[in-house]
C-alpha cells in the first residue's frame, strides 16, 4: 500500500492546530490586564495636562493599554516606512 506524499507546493498540515507563541502571550497578557482591571475598579483623581476628573480605574487602564497600542503600531508603521524608503533609496 503506498503511503500519501505531499508534493513540495502543498504544505503538510497537521491534525491539530497549534498555538503560536504571540497568540498565547497576546491572550496571557488580555487575561492579566482583565484580572488587573476586576481588582481595581474604584474611582480615583486623574490629572491630565490641563484639568483633573474623576474616573474609574479600570477606565484608566483601558485608555492607557489602546494608547499603548495605538502608539506601538505608529511607531511600527514608522520603523516599515523608513525601512521601506531606505531599500528604495539605495536600489542598485
Amino acid at each position: 500500500m503506498p503511503e500519501e506524499q505531499a508534493s513540495p507546493s502543498t504544505p503538510m498540515r497537521s491534525s491539530r492546530r497549534s498555538l503560536s507563541p504571540e497568540i498565547f502571550g497576546a491572550g496571557l497578557l488580555a487575561l492579566v490586564l482583565l484580572i488587573f482591571i476586576i481588582q481595581n475598579s474604584n474611582e480615583v483623581n486623574v490629572h491630565w495636562l490641563v484639568f483633573s476628573k474623576h474616573a474609574s480605574v479600570w477606565v484608566v487602564i483601558i485608555v492607557s493599554a489602546v494608547l499603548g497600542y495605538l502608539i506601538g503600531q505608529l511607531f511600527e508603521f514608522g520603523v516599515k516606512r523608513r525601512h521601506r524608503n531606505h531599500l528604495k533609496n539605495n536600489k542598485v
